[in-house]
């Protein structure tokens, strides 16, 4: 190879890499005004609950503030070991934690409000009978009260 290809090769993958920085710089920076924007209404990555929650008043933007964009939500920037999110961290972000780490707690679930009662189950009551010979009862005193 002669000097001369081998200087223009040289000089194509010095312009490749600056442009790479630079675009890799831009997806840094959009990614971040996107998290910080969204953070309180919801975005792609968290989804959309926020909405669900939030107040139409506050919908203006004016309210709303502006949050620090968490690094696991990164994931345009985590895609390319030469982005600016690895030059900033230094360090790899951790994976999220799987039910098989021994770290992982699953969240708490909130009580069923009903008690699994069918239709047809025979409930007791305070009285020793079952409900339906209570009702029945019930419905004779109503009936029978309002004779006048």
């Amino acid at each position: 190879m002669s000097e001369k290809k081998f200087q223009e090769l040289s000089d194509k993958r010095q312009s490749l890499e600056n442009e790479l920085k630079i675009l890799e710089k831009q997806i840094f920076d959009l990614e971040t005004k996107y998290l910080e924007e969204t953070a309180a209404t919801g975005n792609v990555i968290k989804g959309w609950e926020g909405y669900t929650t939030i107040k139409s008043g506050k919908l203006n933007g004016n309210v709303l503030r502006k949050t620090k964009a968490n690094a696991n939500d990164r994931i345009f920037s985590q895609s390319s070991k030469t982005s600016p999110f690895y030059q900033i961290t230094e360090t790899v972000v951790e994976e999220p934690k799987s039910p098989k780490s021994p770290q992982f707690r699953p969240r708490r679930m909130k009580k069923k409000k009903h008690y699994g009662y069918k239709k047809d189950d025979v409930v007791e009551n305070s009285q020793g009978s079952s409900s339906e010979d209570f009702q029945q009862d019930q419905v004779k005193k109503v009936k029978g009260s309002k004779k006048i």
